[in-house]
């Protein structure tokens, strides 16, 4: 939780900081009156700060999209499923990281792209509260119904949980979200905030989960979580996830949340030393040295011609 906030801390200050510069325009003297003022701009030197610039951006975004837990599927059902587990009816859209600090509220997807920039009730997320003290959530976001719907919280006004149980963090996403107005939307609240409720994991509680007309949302799944866990980022087996076609319209992840993909697809990366990761940051291969040094070679080639710069995506 600690090294997290430092980090929020830093790229909030630096959107903050973004549109208060500017430089003035030159006066116009007896000498250089009637002449147009021409600034010598160095290409390459340019084409070295967008690069730099795109670099961190991009370190950024990789950062965020490891701040999520990710469950694995549920394969083999634990024998202790009744009585040391949750079970929570996961809604249909966009998971994201939504984090609230210094005056503004900011939602980002798994790629770690930011996917809302607004203000919310949540604390440190309005203009009227601008401590620097950071409220972390794990949400879904649900277009058609204008909704977070929280699955977890991490940090509340500064104080992380990330080490906490899993009861204690579901006892305290119900329990803060009530002492804001996040429910309904206004001035302060561009989006409405509902905590995903959560059932024990025996026969009844299996029943209220699986039933879909009684949340008021399209499901997508069911959310299995271990009560004694900690918030583990990347991938865990003590969240698992479960899906048929009672459950769910996607066996795999939809691109545009209204069609189902033929194949599941994946964003892979490739780090300094050859590992090919996932963004949960799951490594599922290493490339050879002779590949890495060839594309070494043709990124400094690149590097060296500001013509053929192009910026990471």
């Amino acid at each position: 939780g600690g090294g997290f906030g430092g980090e929020q801390s830093l790229a909030f200050g630096g959107m903050q900081a973004q549109g208060k510069g500017g430089s003035q325009k030159p006066r116009n003297t007896g000498k250089n009156k009637g002449s147009k003022m021409k600034a010598d701009v160095d290409p390459e030197a340019e084409a070295r700060r967008k690069a730099k610039k795109q670099a961190h951006l991009r370190r950024r975004r990789e950062f965020f999209a490891r701040q999520l837990m990710y469950p694995e599927w549920l394969i083999e059902t634990p024998s202790d499923l009744a009585t040391n587990w949750y079970v929570l009816p996961r809604p249909e859209g966009t998971r994201c990281l939504v984090v609230s600090s210094r005056g503004k509220t900011i939602s980002r997807k798994k790629s770690g792209a930011i996917l809302h920039s607004f203000s919310s009730v949540l604390p440190s997320g309005n203009a009227k509260q601008r401590q620097p003290d950071p409220c972390v959530l794990d949400c879904i976001y649900q277009a058609d119904l204008q909704t977070y719907f929280v699955l977890d919280l991490m940090c509340w006004s500064g104080y992380a949980v990330y080490d906490s149980t899993s009861e204690f963090r579901h006892f305290w996403v119900h329990s803060k979200l009530g002492e804001v107005p996040i429910h309904k939307t206004s001035s302060l609240n561009k989006f409405k905030f509902a905590p995903v409720p959560r059932f024990d994991a025996n026969v009844e509680g299996l029943k209220k989960a699986y039933n879909q007309k009684a949340h008021g949302f399209q499901l997508d799944g069911l959310l299995f979580l271990n009560k004694h866990t900690h918030y583990e980022l990347g991938p865990t087996p003590l969240c698992l996830v479960w899906k048929d076609n009672k459950t769910s319209r996607f066996m795999v992840d939809s691109s545009d949340g209204k069609n189902v993909s033929r194949l599941q697809t994946c964003t892979l990366y490739v780090s300094a030393e050859g590992e090919v990761k996932s963004l949960e940051n799951l490594t599922v291969g290493v490339l050879p040295k002779n590949i890495l040094q060839v594309a070494a070679a043709a990124s400094s080639a690149s590097s060296s011609s500001s013509s053929s710069l192009q910026p990471p995506a």
